[in-house]
């Protein structure tokens, strides 16, 4: 009778060839195989068939079908699963791990330090992923903790807990499932599990991999921490609290925690580098994982030689030749002689040398190129033969790529201009790649992938929507394949059913280059508007680089997000990159030069920061970058006023960025706690460009401060600001657009404060009928006002995904939307609803680059710290330091400079950040 592994074999066959075992464990075991199909080795897991009841087969099947949905680079990837043909015994395919386990590793003693905490900031990456998708593993231990190619790999989910399902059926009562060394205490007495008990488990580990000790579950007081630096052991110690609710929230905490406390991240490299300036910031935001390799295209091996020529020296300098040359296109991966990871195909060949002759052969699949030159040509020959490759491969026809063919140029000449706009899209070269993609449409009008990343790189120009090529991709979607067809018809969406899509498309292609960026971009800039917290945004970027490591568009996302969040651990790591990666490719978009200030600001003394900003500027003009202006608008949505302020005043005497300058200051002054400064800036303003439309605005940022102000004695009368709404409507010839504005401010003003106004006329005033968002809210407005505050919720619901393009002309509306919405949540004792909804200041949308009027973005950072406060004062009674150390460290640095009421907050902010024992409080 045949054994278990020979049925098997044959039961998997000829999908996959069985070659051995590699190891067993409670109910599965797991083998060595070959992936028939691609040519590659796997590991394949199957339950034994003596443990096969049907709560077992369930269990199994929940195990492959938890990891399947877990993509992730620290998390072993399941690739495929099913049931033996002929025996009924589920199993599932994943990677074939080659390295160690952590267990094994630790045979040798521990860790270095930084080993042990890059480690552990690699399994917090994978444990928040796992967490986020309601998944407790609760079988952290070294020897499920793979080590592969200097990074972590998370395995074996067997008895993981779904924290949305009940698992009464699988699980007897008070049963505790697990390893009994690396149980928490709640774990090991049978009660309920939750995340808190992975951080647990996972200290427990990296304890042990930083003492070589196994951590004392039974006397933690008995613990010796010699060799621990301080900072690690308190951020630990945390960890390994007996009771889950002393512990860490969640593994971001712990994570950010981790990275704080880590040893000398205050003294890198880069503060040896910044006096002397950083050129540039656009690079691979260094996070502390090191991802797995992707599955690239082609391997260029070395050329074998051939004869006795003296021909060998050349054939590891032509092979690299070719693979630089086919180097640098998003959909087309690479990798050269003596570069190791997976592939689809490789080429090789041979080169020999005869007298003054060489011959070079190179083959891929059936087809060879050879080419016959004299030697001292050998570089100009290995550019044809790369040449050759690059069209065979773009052709369709040479591998099982995932190129989209069947929309690429039909001539040789248009695809040509096609790949050469390629590697300055990968490059983040926005203006010279929307160029070159418009001279491939030029040349060959059949190039439907040209049109579609032609509307790309406008919009990250901060361009209007190029609403002629949009439509003309929609006409050719059916030729696009069905991931780029999903990404084409997100560009149709509003926010909602667009973040849906992606997330949908990112589920079903999670090794899309282009569906992940696109995703981790919508997060990044639009995700706060519905609550959506902008650092989700981190794992989809680092996915993309997944796929493509030198993928400069999400390299340069990464860093404007480190920027964004105010990470300094991780935005000082990825300035230990940055003239690295703009020597290689030489970044002329403007963002470099944007974030370098951006970051200068943010996390350097200011006079450092104005030297670093003035040759930031000074760069940017070298390259013949324009709108400098903005640079000084998008630094307050970095949080960073003061230097909005600062680059404002330089940039204002120039007569081309002078009105855009102004702006840039009045926001910054309003951020920063200053309305008097900020008033003055658009008097200015209105004094040296006169416009209507600036009295307008000063009218409604005026109206925003009066109904939400922080004190308001120090916000104008009511009856004062309305009577004045009322005369710039009458005196002046306005246009309808600035009559609807000032006319629905004064009745939002009606509405809010009705005894106030009794007296006056201004809400009786015949204003022009207003679009539907204006109207919806105000009428949201007067049914809150007569206690139906359920009823206003709901009804503006529909509004809150609303982005820059349909509001741009109300650039107050989608700031008193939010504001008023939390006002009723908070009314409704609904805090929580109401902190989300005043996450929606962290938006970075924009419907153009602002260098005109005012936008929507504007209005919402110059009222980002209101909202920050008005979340502190929501969270405050959950005592969460996690939670109100960040918002009350932006108060006190924002508007301890600012007027009295601003400067009380900042002041109050201080004392309860010292109550909370906040790093870095100043009390």
């Amino acid at each position: 009778m045949s054994t278990f592994f020979e049925q098997l074999r044959e039961s998997l066959a000829p999908e996959f060839q069985l070659e051995g075992e590699l190891g067993r464990g409670g109910m599965g075991t797991v083998f060595l195989a070959r992936d028939v199909a691609l040519d590659r080795p796997v590991a394949i897991k199957s339950m034994r068939p003596e443990y096969a009841s049907a709560a077992a087969v369930e269990r199994f099947q929940g195990e492959a079908q938890t990891l399947a949905k877990l993509r992730h680079a620290h998390i072993v990837p399941v690739h495929a699963t099913g049931l033996a043909r002929g025996l009924g015994i589920p199993f599932y395919v994943m990677d074939y791990l080659v390295g160690e386990t952590l267990e094994q590793r630790l045979v040798q003693g521990a860790l270095p330090q930084a080993d042990a905490i890059r480690l552990c900031g690699q399994l917090l990456d994978a444990l928040a992923v796992a967490h986020r998708h309601g998944i407790v593993h609760r079988d952290i231990k070294p020897s499920n903790v793979f080590l592969e190619g200097g990074g972590a790999i998370l395995t074996d989910f067997g008895i993981a807990k779904r924290l949305d399902r009940q698992e009464a059926a699988l699980t007897a009562p008070g049963q505790a499932l697990g390893t009994p060394l690396y149980m928490p205490p709640e774990q090991s007495s049978g009660r309920d599990v939750t995340p808190q008990t992975d951080l647990c488990a996972l200290a427990m580990v990296v304890y042990e991999a930083l003492t070589g000790r196994q951590w004392l579950l039974e006397s933690p007081e008995a613990a010796r921490w010699d060799g621990v630096p301080k900072g690690l052991q308190v951020v630990l110690e945390r960890a390994l609290a007996e009771s889950p609710k002393q512990r860490w929230p969640d593994a971001q905490a712990f994570r950010r925690a981790l990275l704080e406390a880590t040893p000398g991240a205050a003294t890198s490299l880069w503060a040896k580098r910044v006096g002397i300036a950083v050129a540039v910031v656009a690079a691979a935001w260094v996070v502390s994982h090191v991802p797995r390799g992707p599955v690239s295209d082609l391997r260029i091996e070395s050329l074998v030689a051939e004869g006795t020529g003296g021909s060998a020296f050349l054939g590891d300098s032509i092979a690299a030749l070719v693979a630089g040359h086919l180097t640098g296109f998003p959909d087309f991966t690479v990798l050269g002689p003596g570069r190791s990871g997976r592939v689809r195909d490789v080429v090789k060949g041979t080169v020999s040398l005869a007298g003054p002759w060489l011959r070079i052969t190179m083959r891929l699949r059936e087809r060879q190129f050879a080419i016959t030159t004299a030697a001292s040509d050998w570089r100009a020959a290995g550019d044809v033969l790369a040449d050759s490759l690059l069209m065979r491969v773009f052709s369709g026809t040479a591998l099982d790529s995932e190129v989209p063919v069947r929309v690429l140029p039909l001539t040789p000449a248009g695809l040509r201009a096609f790949l050469a706009a390629e590697k300055l899209f990968a490059a983040a070269r926005w203006r010279e790649a929307y160029a070159a993609y418009d001279e491939a449409t030029t040349v060959d009008s059949t190039c439907w992938l040209c049109v579609w990343r032609h509307t790309e790189t406008r919009r990250w120009l901060g361009q209007d929507d190029d609403t002629v090529g949009i439509r003309r991709a929609l006409e050719h979607i059916a030729l696009f394949p069905p991931q780029y067809q999903s990404l084409i018809r997100v560009d149709t969406l509003p926010l909602l059913a667009r973040l849906d899509t992606l997330d949908a498309l990112h589920k079903r292609s999670p090794a899309f280059l282009f569906g992940e960026f696109r995703y981790g971009d919508e997060l990044m800039h639009r995700g706060p508007l519905i609550g959506r917290a902008r650092g989700e945004a981190a794992q989809h970027f680092q996915a993309a680089l997944n796929v493509r490591p030198d993928f400069a568009p999400a390299v340069e996302h990464q860093l404007w997000l480190a920027v964004l969040e105010e990470d300094g651990p991780r935005a000082r790591a990825a300035l230990e990159e940055l003239g690295h990666i703009n020597q290689l490719q030489q970044l002329t978009s403007g963002v470099p030069e944007l974030l370098q200030a951006a970051f200068a600001w943010r996390f350097l003394p200011q006079q450092q920061a104005e030297v670093l900003t003035r040759q930031a500027i000074d760069e940017a003009k070298r390259k013949g970058i324009g709108a400098l202006d903005v640079g000084a608008r998008y630094l307050n949505g970095f949080s960073v006023p003061a230097g909005a302020v600062w680059i404002g005043r330089l940039l204002e005497s120039e007569p081309r960025y002078g009105r855009s300058a102004l702006i840039a200051q009045a926001f910054g002054h309003a951020a920063l706690g200053q309305l008097d400064s900020s008033w003055m800036n658009l008097d200015r303003l209105r004094g040296i460009y006169p416009d209507p439309a600036v009295a307008v605005l000063r009218l409604e940022l005026e109206g925003l401060v009066l109904l939400f102000a922080v004190d308001p004695n120090a916000a104008p009368g009511v009856d004062t600001l309305a009577n004045r709404l009322a005369n710039i409507a009458s005196t002046t010839n306005l246009p309808v657009g600035l009559r609807q504005r000032t006319g629905w401010l004064a009745d939002l003003l009606q509405c809010r404060f009705p005894a106030a106004l009794a007296r006056t006329s201004s809400g009786l005033r015949a204003w022009p009928a207003y679009p539907p968002e204006l109207e919806g809210l105000l009428r949201a407005c007067r049914g809150a006002e007569a206690g139906r505050l359920r009823e206003a919720v709901d009804s503006t619901d529909r509004f809150i995904d609303l982005t820059a393009w349909p509001i741009r002309d109300f650039p107050v509306y989608r700031t008193m939307l939010h504001l008023l919405r939390a006002d009723w949540l908070t009314r409704l004792r609904r805090p929580e609803a109401a902190v989300n909804e005043l996450l929606w200041a962290e938006n970075f949308d924009q419907a153009t680059l602002p260098t005109g009027d005012p936008q929507p973005m504007d209005v919402d950072w110059a009222f980002r710290p209101w909202a920050r406060w008005r979340r502190a004062v929501l969270l405050r009674p959950t005592g969460r330091r996690e939670d109100l150390c960040p918002l009350y460290a932006t108060i006190e640095r924002l508007w301890r400079g600012g007027e009295r009421p601003f400067a009380a907050r900042a002041d109050s902010a201080a004392r309860l950040a010292a109550e909370l024992h906040c790093a870095g409080s100043s009390q």
